[in-house]
Formats: structure tokens, C-alpha cells, sequence
């Protein structure tokens, strides 16, 4: 027995057994070239007497699935195949299960296998691509970092299939919804487009036309956005609210257009508008830090910092590091006359970031006092 693949455990090589060789007709065994075998949890005690073809089939698709290029690929890919001759079949269906039963380790581990048995293959390097997309959707609902990699390994999937087959329409149309749940939609409507020139059912076409009417929509919606807040970041305050009150007048539900028109009266000074888009933009989503501490600034310069303190603190419980928030809070005890507590404030934000001038400056001012 040679050494483990170098780059997998608990796998051996073997000379395959006289036992198992006569069994195979259809295949003929080259002698010179050894077999892996997945070892069983009791190494110790184990010999080719034990081993079975499900033990070097398993070997096989583990070697395929971290070396795809291993230097005997493509013979241990015509034993699997002559000796499981449904595999293709019989995996899909159980992988598909498993998927659906969200047990995605498991069905990841099929379809790699799948892939690796089969790299020409356009539909197995779909689904693995999907299992990919599916696994990432659940690890991003659980707060897991790890959904970023895993939309990676879609995506490359994803491109392995077209390279594959670049007339299969499945590839675009799914590619499409790949594209829109990262809410990139020139390249959702490009995929959709691409679908359309494939696609010949009527039905299908129908869905996938729509689709690109709402996309359309929304790019439209998005180029206005950008103009509007590259108008106010220049310093066009005025040109930016004009676009994006137009906007707001199609999408009257679109809360960043809300927050972003509260940002151009801001920076213009009229608070009470600002105030008022704000709040509107609150109605349209789930409070965030970001809004939270915007609506507290307009409170404040308002002179309403009881209301602006309220703002600030329901930030601070949702971004508890937030240093914008926590030096806020600072300005509002120090126009409240509360200098020690200001201080504190103050001194929270430096100690998240030491370089931050703005606390440096207020504190600095606080101690001279």
C-alpha cells in the first residue's frame, strides 16, 4: 500500500484483489495502476482481504473531487462508470433529496462527485452550482460568514457549465436568478436576455419577458439614484433632490430615495425637510444605524435633543460600536450641559478609534473647560 493522496486522509492505494478483479468483465484492470481505497475508521486493523468495490468507488470519487487532473482521472472514471453504470441517475435523485432536506454538506459532497465523475457534463456542473446557491441562501439566513464562499463556488460552477454547453438555456435562466439575488441586475437582465434567444417554449419565454420588464424598471431606477446622490456628493444639492423627488414620484416605497433626499436637505441645511423625508424613509424599512443616526441629527439641530438622545441610543442597540452613533451622543450631552458624561462618550469613540478627530476635538475642548 502507497501513501495517502497527498491531499486527502484515510485514503490508501492498492493492487486491486484477484477476488475483485474476475469480476469485472467489462472493464479490463491495468495491473501497474493502483486503486484508492477509502479506508474504514479502523485502519489498523485493515487489508485488501476487507476491501470492496464500494470502498474504491468511494476512493475514486474522493481522489476526483481534490484532484480532477490526478494523473489516472480518466481510467478511474471509466471504472466507476462500467461498474456503476446508473450513477449519473442514481446520485442526481439523491442529491436532490438531500438538498431538499436542506442537508447540504451531504448534498455538496454528491454533487462534487458528480462533477468530478462527469466534467464535461453541463447539467452536473449546474447542479452543483445550484446546490452552491442553495447552501449559500442558508448559511447567509443563519449569520454564517462562510455563505461569501459558498457563492463563489456557484459562481464558478456556474461558469464551468457554460463552458460545457453555452446553448443550454437552464444555465442562463438560473444564472438570472444567481445574478438578481446579489442584486446585480445589468447582469440578471443579460443572463435573461441570453435565456430568451434559447428558449422556445411560450410559456417560459413569457415568465422570463417579464422578468426583464421589471429589471428594466430598475436599472432605470437605479441610474436615476446614482445621479441624484452624485449631484449631492458634488456639492449639486439641489440638482440631486430635483431627480430624486422625481424618482419618488414613480417609487413612492423606494426608502433609499427617501433617505438619500433627507441627506441633499440636510447638507442644504433645511432640516425640517430633511426630518420629514427621514421619517418617511423609516416607514419604508426596518430601522438601521445609519438612518437611525441621520433622523437624530436633524432632532438635534432642531433642538429637540430629548427625541434626538431617543434616536441615538435605539442605533446604539443595534450597533453597539458604532463610534458616529456613540460621538452623537456625545454632542447631545454636551449641548445638554452634561460635560462628564459627554467626556465618557467621548473617550468610548477613541478608544474604537484613536484617530477619530472629531472626538479628539470635542474632548480636548471638554478639558480645557
Amino acid at each position: 500500500m502507497e501513501e495517502p493522496h497527498k491531499h486527502l486522509k484515510d485514503i490508501g492505494f492498492i493492487t486491486i484483489p484477484d477476488n475483485l478483479a474476475t469480476g469485472v468483465k467489462e472493464f479490463t484492470i491495468a495491473p501497474d495502476i493502483k486503486l484508492p481505497v477509502e479506508l474504514g475508521p479502523d485502519k489498523l486493523s485493515w487489508n485488501t482481504a476487507n476491501i470492496t468495490w464500494e470502498a474504491i468507488i468511494a476512493g475514486i470519487l474522493r481522489v476526483l473531487i481534490a484532484d480532477p487532473a490526478y494523473e489516472h482521472a480518466s481510467y478511474y472514471r471509466k471504472l466507476v462508470i462500467t461498474l456503476k453504470p446508473n450513477i449519473k441517475h442514481d446520485f442526481t435523485e439523491a442529491g436532490i433529496i438531500k438538498a431538499k432536506n436542506k442537508d447540504f454538506p451531504v448534498a455538496i459532497e454528491i454533487f462534487e462527485a458528480l462533477h468530478a465523475l462527469f466534467p464535461g457534463c453541463a447539467v452536473s456542473a449546474l447542479n452543483l452550482a445550484l446546490v452552491y446557491e442553495d447552501a449559500s441562501e442558508q448559511y447567509k439566513k443563519t449569520g454564517s460568514d462562510i455563505f461569501g464562499e459558498y457563492t463563489d463556488r456557484a459562481f464558478s460552477a456556474y461558469k464551468h457549465a457554460l463552458q460545457c454547453d453555452p446553448e443550454l438555456a437552464e444555465i442562463y435562466y438560473n444564472m438570472g436568478y444567481f445574478f438578481l439575488r446579489q442584486e446585480s441586475f445589468k447582469k440578471a437582465k443579460e443572463q435573461f436576455s441570453r435565456y430568451l434567444e434559447l428558449e422556445t417554449d411560450k410559456e417560459k419565454r413569457r415568465h422570463v419577458e417579464k422578468i426583464i420588464g421589471d429589471l428594466e424598471s430598475l436599472l432605470q431606477t437605479d441610474n436615476l439614484f446614482k445621479e441624484a446622490f452624485d449631484n449631492i456628493s458634488m456639492g449639486n444639492e439641489q440638482q440631486g433632490i430635483e431627480k430624486i423627488t422625481a424618482l419618488l414620484e414613480k417609487n413612492p416605497d423606494f426608502w433609499n430615495g427617501w433617505f438619500l433626499l433627507g441627506w441633499g436637505y440636510r447638507r442644504l441645511r433645511r432640516f425640517p425637510e430633511a426630518k420629514s423625508a427621514f421619517l418617511k424613509a423609516l416607514e419604508k424599512t426596518k430601522p438601521n444605524p445609519d438612518l437611525l443616526n441621520e433622523i437624530a441629527i436633524t432632532c438635534m439641530e432642531l433642538g429637540d435633543l430629548d427625541q434626538s438622545e431617543q434616536y441615538l441610543k435605539q442605533a446604539l442597540k443595534l450597533e453597539p460600536h458604532n463610534t458616529k452613533v456613540i460621538s452623537n451622543l456625545g454632542v447631545v450631552a454636551l449641548r445638554n450641559g452634561y460635560q462628564e458624561l459627554a467626556e465618557g462618550y467621548f473617550k468610548t469613540v477613541l478608544e474604537f478609534a484613536p484617530k477619530d478627530e472629531i472626538a479628539g476635538q470635542f474632548l480636548k475642548e471638554i478639558q480645557k473647560k
